[in-house]
């Protein structure tokens, strides 16, 4: 984890750089038919990013910053069942690919925040989460010997990703404790994507998700990474001590 401080008027504003567990699963299913017929695949995080504008006098924080992607969701599955055609009820198949492409960072800016000063744990808590991931990309479904193509894009719901949540005071200015960022297995439901009608009877309805349109995401710090202490940069004494200096000297121009 790379570390550095700045100091404002009002404010620090402190800077973290850390390697991140985790990903968002990429699913589609088709939600006209069974449960079974879906695709998946996952993008996962990579580098966090954060600056941290701490102010004690407003009693607020704000994270703003990004996380690196990598992966994507490319995959074909199967998909039939029984329609109601022109000979009467019969079984029709299908065969279903999806490519889904995420942003190579993902971009998030809490606002400022207010800070809670928990007496139990000698903190601040606060409240920050990731926000939405955007998705794009592009179906192919084949079936009655058509072909129905089209784009793809949407945005999975990631809120429940939280960025740091507490933050400890113990070192300030010279360093604040960062925690609390966290995110379990969560299912939540995906938006529908596309429904249309093949020739052959066959209804297709396009749903983010898998298994009745759920899909599942989570990341976490090794817990060395979760306790981050953010230490100034040599810079920032160096500036300090020039300044005081340069204040030493004026005063002794003044002396009669």
């Amino acid at each position: 984890m790379t570390l550095g401080v700045l100091q404002t008027a009002r404010s620090q504003i402190y800077f973290a750089s850390t390697p991140v567990n985790g990903y968002v699963q990429l699913a589609v299913e088709d939600a006209a038919g069974s449960t079974s017929a879906y695709g998946s695949g996952n993008a996962g995080f990579g580098i966090l990013n954060d600056t941290v504008y701490l102010d004690l006098t407003a009693d607020t924080i704000r994270e703003v910053g990004s996380v690196s992607l990598g992966g994507s969701g490319s995959f074909t599955f199967d998909d039939g069942r029984i329609v109601h055609g022109s000979g009467g009820l019969q079984f029709v198949d299908a065969n279903v690919t999806v490519t889904l492409n995420v942003p190579s960072a993902l971009s998030f800016d809490t606002g400022f925040q207010p800070l809670l000063w928990v007496p139990a744990i000698q903190s601040y808590e606060f409240t920050a989460s990731l926000g939405s991931l955007p998705v794009t990309g592009n179906y192919s479904v084949v079936t009655g010997g058509q072909t129905y193509t089209g784009p793809l894009s949407y945005n999975l719901f990631t809120g429940m990703l939280l960025l740091f949540q507490q933050v400890s005071t113990s070192g300030y200015p010279a360093f604040v404790t960062l925690t609390g960022l966290e995110g379990g297995e969560l299912q939540q439901p995906g938006p529908q994507l596309v429904y249309f009608t093949a020739l052959n009877g066959l209804d297709i309805e396009l749903q983010a998700g898998e298994q009745d349109g759920t899909y599942s995401y989570g990341w976490n710090l090794n817990p060395t990474q979760v306790m981050a202490d953010l230490i100034p940069e040599p810079s920032t004494f160096l500036l300090l001590g020039f300044g005081a200096m340069t204040l030493c000297a004026f005063l002794k121009r003044q002396r009669p």
